[in-house]
């Protein structure tokens, strides 16, 4: 299996490390358009051979994704460049979680954990038979997870050894979250909420206020936390899940996923149903409003995670992954000088710290009145490489040209190019 940037889906069978300026090939592949139509995120890469299911961030730098097959890949640059880890089992995982940048657990069919940051796996016998689908941690000692049939399992030693606990349900359980050793929730089936106080010695179920099944949730503190689910489902509570209230999500798809770093700010994550397109939400008003950032994105999205109000992650079908990016690119021209009714070559470049490809590039040149007297629409093009535009002026004087272009994210440029140009 592989996780590279959108380019040459066929290429190279095996594990590599993304190199970011594969996704140049946009510039010239039918995929591009449907991949980086996605308002707020920038697509990093892709894979044709898994789907990922869930991902976790220790901090802005330090990132794991897992999926089908024993996919388990990492990043220690914030999603540019990913590698694959030798996967313990060929069980699929569904969720991950990470104390910090060394202990790290995975679930699926088993539990799989590393305290070296992935340098070594090892399989920790704790299922049951019972296949899992959350997993979360207080810390490098504690962390529990969920899954079928109201399975609770828990550990206070990183997974040495794993003990259940008593649900006091059979409905399956998809997701969970903790704030602490004593402090977790646990969602599931038919509206099911669970919330423990004393780490897992009991657990007490919560009314939530809805039948449908909830597939995830999401903690900003003790008090609030988000839970999505099916037809559209998004609930908060602000206070720590005595109470409930369902959000107007714009949507009646499937959510998979939701991510919160503070009371304010929360993204969600679903997929296709009821309009065949994917479902990416965004909130920065604890969801009062919820903003659609679905654009063209064609792929379903499975997990969400992020390290504050500014760095997030998605992963999802065909091995997708997306990064919230709202700064946009840097443009740059060059100063040059020729002479009336020739060919006067005008150099710009656009940077972007995780786009790859810059769109909607223009060159605009203005006389010394600032009026307009050539425009190109170049689409789109490289990023960190500098390429030249031919302008054949009919007038001498003192003119300038401005770069302007977007990035994968439909963010304009943060700082746009400017420079001079004499004609004789």
């Amino acid at each position: 299996m592989m996780l590279r940037h959108m380019v040459d889906r066929k290429r190279m069978r095996r594990v590599l490390l993304v190199v970011p300026l594969c996704l140049a090939a946009l510039l010239v592949g039918a995929i591009g358009p449907q991949w980086a139509r996605a308002a707020g995120w920038t697509p990093l890469c892709y894979s044709d051979e898994v789907d990922l299911n869930g991902v976790a961030c220790a901090d802005a730098t330090h990132l794991w994704a897992v999926g089908d097959q024993g996919a388990i890949f990492h990043s220690e640059d914030g999603g540019l460049s990913w590698a694959g880890q030798a996967p313990v089992t060929g069980t699929g995982y569904f969720a991950v979680a990470c104390a910090d940048a060394t202990h790290v657990w995975a679930v699926g069919g088993t539990v799989v954990a590393t305290t070296d940051g992935g340098v070594t796996w090892t399989r920790q016998e704790a299922a049951n038979g019972m296949g899992l689908y959350g997993v979360a941690c207080a810390g490098t000692a504690d962390a529990w997870a969920v899954g079928q049939y109201g399975t609770i399992l828990h550990t206070t030693d990183g997974g040495t050894t794993w003990t259940p606990q008593t649900s006091g349900t059979l409905d399956h359980l998809f997701g969970v979250t903790c704030t602490d050793a004593d402090h977790a929730w646990a969602v599931g089936q038919n509206g099911a909420v669970l919330a423990t106080t004393d780490g897992g010695t009991t657990w007490t179920p919560l009314p939530s206020g809805t039948t449908q099944n909830l597939t995830a949730v999401a903690h900003a503190d003790a008090d609030h936390l988000w839970a999505v689910g099916s037809h559209g489902t998004v609930l908060v509570t602000i206070d720590g899940g005595a109470h409930w209230s369902l959000q107007d999500s714009g949507t009646t798809n499937i959510l998979e996923a939701v991510a919160c770093p503070d009371a304010g700010h929360a993204w969600v994550g679903g997929f296709p149903l009821d309009d065949g397109k994917p479902t990416l939400l965004h909130t920065t008003d604890g969801g009062g409003t919820w903003a659609s950032l679905n654009g063209w994105l064609n792929a379903g999205v499975y997990g969400i995670a992020c390290a504050d109000a500014t760095h997030a992650w998605a992963v999802g079908t065909n091995g997708i992954v997306l990064a919230w990016d709202t700064v946009g690119p840097v443009t740059r021209a060059a100063a040059t000088s020729g002479r009336r009714g020739h060919a006067i070559v005008l150099h710009y470049e656009v940077t972007d710290k995780l786009s790859v490809v810059a769109m909607a590039v223009r060159v605009v040149v203005r006389n010394s009145r600032s009026k307009t007297v050539r425009s190109f629409s170049l689409g789109a093009r490289k990023i960190a490489y500098w390429q030249r535009v031919s302008w054949v002026p009919g007038t001498r004087g003192t003119y300038h040209y401005y770069v302007y272009a977007k990035d994968l994210a439909g963010n304009t440029q943060s700082k746009h190019g400017l420079a001079k140009v004499v004609v004789r």
